[in-house]
């Protein structure tokens, strides 16, 4: 009986069977009503109820038992209610464990249909007493599970599947009497009734023939709505390759190690599984068209390191949101690694990607007050440079035309006999080298005074000043458009991407973002024009 003072009168009460074939029989109704009752009786006050599906028989694979023991723990929960021995453990690890709380003062136990209480102050022939009944417990689920695995053994033999659960598109089925009645013991294995499990299972395999990737089959079987919705959230793609490998739908199975021939109706038909066994081999992890699909695919962007200096290609992820059943696509970037270099691969996401490009519009990007300024400046410079390539363009037709009255002065002398054909010739060969010298370089100069480079500077300088703008708005070919044209030999360092500013913008990006844009060194850079050399 229950002692007169107790620690607390703080209850749980854990209410288990062994299997879920119990789960829907009276057993936990018949012990919560014991349980209920004998806390009115008793003035308990009972603060959880665990109605508990599970094996006592391994201590160790005891999840739901030891998580109610813990919250009676942490809580503070003295009294722990079973409705016999047998539902407290049916091992003797469970049992040590719970003597030994008692012992500490810890917990009290209550065995509600034999009205025992355990505590710390209870007799040793009470303690002896439930030692007895743990043994008995443990032994009655050693005989047991000899009994039951002979039954089953027996069953698989026979040729019908002894598990709980056969693979979607099956279900146990009680056999009936000669009266019709049905029996309460002895199953076999039948096709689903459920048309849409049969739909279900048998639209996989069809993909499957048809050689779609298992990834490819899952979201054409959730696009079809072939999933009921309670079970969209756990339908994996692991799931999927378990169905297309299970030789259930061979007719197979196996039962503690040894294959069997199944008596159950196929639901698959053979040509198909024959296509799905043909197609064992392939493989649905590694799509080449799905690695060129990447916005920043395909060679544009290629491997940092010197050794590899491969491309990177395109390698995405999914996963599936828990809360939502939702599966969500992430886009990652990685080096293809085709000559073996990295040990381990590195991969980037498409968001980190675009987050270090932005930069480079960051970079180049000029304020048109600035842009007006060095324009305005850049004119200026090209009228004083105007000027110096006129009084070169001068200097160098002076220059042909003294080599003209030179060549007529050779002339004459050749006609006088004042030097022979040799001396005429070596004369003749340096007067001709000087005058395409000075040719090529009046013809430089003639071209360098021209304002095309005007057009050039115009476009670079609309460019920066309107590249946030042209970035913000655009889509993702305009974008990769736009840094195409601001930079080059972009590659990828781990995570981390580097690039070149093409030589005009990267001028443009240092006159930005300095005070001293105008220092010759500087400005002149963006200048075409260079003097020649004028000496022959």
């Amino acid at each position: 009986m229950i002692p007169k003072k107790l620690k607390n009168k703080r209850a749980i009460a854990i209410l288990r069977v062994s299997s879920w074939r119990q789960e829907g029989n009276n057993s936990h109704q018949v012990q919560e009503e014991k349980i209920r009752n004998y806390c009115k009786e008793f003035d308990l006050e009972l603060i959880d109820l665990r109605k508990i599906v599970e094996s006592a028989k391994r201590s160790d694979e005891r999840k739901k038992y030891a998580d109610a023991i813990s919250t009676a723990l942490k809580q503070g929960i003295f009294n722990i209610l079973f409705y016999m021995s047998d539902r407290e453990a049916r091992n003797l690890t469970d049992n040590e464990q719970n003597e030994q709380m008692v012992m500490d003062g810890k917990i009290c136990i209550h065995y509600v249909n034999d009205r025992k209480v355990l505590h710390k102050n209870s007799s040793a022939s009470d303690f002896l007493m439930r030692d007895f009944c743990a043994v008995q417990n443990k032994n009655f689920s050693r005989v047991l599970s000899e009994k039951v695995n002979d039954v089953m053994r027996q069953k698989a033999e026979n040729g019908w599947f002894p598990g709980n659960r056969p693979p979607l598109g099956y279900v146990h089925q009680k056999g009936r009497d000669e009266s019709g009645r049905e029996l309460k013991r002895g199953t076999t294995i039948v096709p689903d009734p459920d048309e849409r499990s049969l739909r279900w299972v048998r639209r996989e395999f069809q993909l499957r023939a048809e050689g779609l990737t298992i990834e490819q089959i899952r979201n054409q079987v959730l696009s079809e709505g072939l999933v009921p919705p309670t079970k969209a959230r756990s339908y994996s793609i692991h799931g999927v390759e378990e169905r297309l490998k299970n030789k259930f739908y061979w007719g197979f199975f196996d039962w503690q190690g040894i294959e069997y021939k199944g008596l159950h109706q196929p639901i698959i038909s053979k040509k198909i599984l024959d296509l799905v066994k043909a197609s064992s081999g392939i493989k649905g992890k590694y799509n080449r068209t799905t690695h060129l699909e990447g916005i920043f695919s395909g060679g544009w962007v290629r491997c940092a390191d010197p050794a590899c200096t491969m491309q990177i290609v395109y390698d995405p992820k999914t996963k599936k949101i828990k809360d939502t059943g939702e599966i969500k696509k992430f886009k990652y970037y990685r080096c293809s690694n085709s000559r073996k270099v990295h040990e381990r691969l590195s991969y980037v996401s498409e968001e980190k990607i675009w987050g270090q490009l932005e930069a480079v519009v960051q970079a180049v990007t000029i304020k048109e007050e600035r842009a007006l300024q060095i324009s305005d400046a850049l004119n200026e410079l090209n009228e004083k440079v105007k000027d110096a390539v006129r009084r070169d363009i001068q200097n160098y037709q002076i220059a042909l035309d003294k080599l003209d009255e030179k060549r007529d002065r050779v002339v004459d002398l050749l006609v006088s006999k004042s030097i022979d054909q040799e001396e005429y010739q070596r004369q003749s060969t340096k007067l001709k080298d000087e005058r395409r010298y000075y040719t090529e370089l009046l013809a430089q100069s003639q071209c360098s005074i021209s304002d095309a480079w005007k057009v050039t500077a115009q476009k670079v300088f609309e460019l920066a000043m309107n590249a946030k703008s042209l970035w913000n708005q655009g889509s993702v070919d305009q974008r990769v458009a736009l840094l195409k044209s601001l930079c080059s030999n972009p590659t990828l360092d781990g995570v981390s991407v580097q690039y070149e500013l093409k030589k005009p913008f990267a001028t443009v990006a240092q006159m930005g973002e300095k005070n001293d844009w105008r220092s010759p060194k500087l400005f002149c850079r963006t200048h075409s024009y260079r003097k020649p050399n004028a000496t022959p």
